[in-house]
């Protein structure tokens, strides 16, 4: 049996994938699961055997993904999976060979896919990712219709501090590869994010970062390449503060994660890696909210926000601030982040490797 996973979006997205091919993967262990993705993120996949090959396009590169079509219509698919939404990308599904194509119903997409499920608004998008599945497996299908209140895991905006260790993930919506095993007294910070709105401020990290140096933690900075002057900012405030961003690939970041105690990161794909092996985060909201779904998708969860009648301004953040304020970002205090990052990492403690 065949089947391809066709997720190109940015890394966070195809992070929040997991728990769909963890499914695939449980359905059918004697089948050949593909994975298509933005080039460089598919060797963590490959590592931890959840998928067997893996299809890396460039986006805005034409010949990539004429390459890759090439390639992918010497198969004949029993299964594709299609969680990206885009017409372009709907066009290559239409082109392979295939039995069964799934996705998401939208009005103009029906010629694509034989079948549809509704892209669900108001759920978090690991699930809305998930229920692509129900199309494949009528036990799955009975397991999602189970869980009606799906809902409870989105979080909400309206409250400064949103905490979700007492409503902890089913393990069969869970993206965890990799169990957390806290080894070093490490704090990992992510000041970076595609989006500049979406970024608190560079000084109050590194204030953060300082308090965490004087209570005896080692402090980590990290990201990609495209996030070195966020970090470096940052890392000019002590000498101590060791930077390790665009050092890292996605599959040795996964290794620091795992030994840490915990990641302070705006709302951008580090959190969601971070998800993959259930290191408690603390995330910081300021354009976005959490309703729109894309909350790290573990247990060990606080989102930090400032209740402001401007959020949301955008789904996904800016290059600048609409009204010219900031305020999202600016008004949120470095000590308010650092308490609620020690209440997690109490918590943490105290409740051992899972909650």
């Amino acid at each position: 049996m065949e089947i391809l996973i066709i997720q190109t979006a940015f890394p966070g997205d195809l992070y929040l994938s997991l728990p769909l091919l963890k499914q695939i993967r449980r359905k059918f262990p004697q089948g050949k699961v593909r994975l298509m993705c933005r080039k460089g993120l598919g060797k963590m996949f490959l590592e931890h055997q959840i998928v067997d090959s893996v299809h890396e396009i460039e986006k805005g590169k034409s010949s990539s993904y004429k390459d890759t079509l090439k390639e992918l219509r010497q198969i004949e698919f029993d299964w594709v999976f299609c969680p990206h939404r885009s017409y372009r990308t709907a066009l290559f599904v239409w082109q392979l060979k295939k039995k069964v194509a799934v996705g998401y119903s939208l009005w103009w997409n029906a010629p694509f896919f034989q079948k549809r499920v509704l892209y669900n608004r108001e759920i978090p998008d690991a699930l809305r990712q998930l229920e692509l599945f129900t199309c494949a497996s009528e036990d799955f299908q009975k397991q999602w219709a189970q869980e009606s209140n799906k809902q409870r895991f989105l979080g909400v905006s309206q409250t400064e501090v949103v905490s979700f260790e007492d409503n902890p993930l089913p393990e069969w919506m869970s993206a965890e590869v990799t169990s957390w095993k806290p080894l070093k007294k490490r704090i990992c910070l992510a000041p970076g994010s595609v989006w500049p709105t979406k970024k608190w401020p560079s000084s109050r990290y590194a204030e953060l970062a300082k308090r965490f140096l004087e209570s005896d933690y080692e402090v980590c900075l990290v990201g990609s390449a495209a996030d070195s002057r966020d970090c470096e900012l940052v890392a000019q405030a002590d000498d101590r503060i060791q930077n390790l961003c665009g050092k890292t690939s996605l599959l040795e970041l996964m290794e620091i994660f795992q030994e840490s105690q915990l990641l302070i990161s705006n709302d951008s794909g580090a959190m969601h890696v971070a998800a993959a092996t259930s290191l408690p985060t603390v995330s910081i909201f300021g354009p976005t909210v959490p309703e729109f779904g894309y909350r790290p998708w573990q247990n060990r969860v606080r989102i930090v926000q400032e209740i402001l009648s401007c959020r949301p301004c955008s789904p996904h953040g800016t290059k600048s601030c609409p009204i010219g304020t900031h305020a999202c970002m600016n008004n949120l205090s470095s000590e308010k982040v650092f308490q609620s990052a020690m209440q997690l990492i109490g918590i943490g403690s105290s409740k051992g490797k899972r909650s």
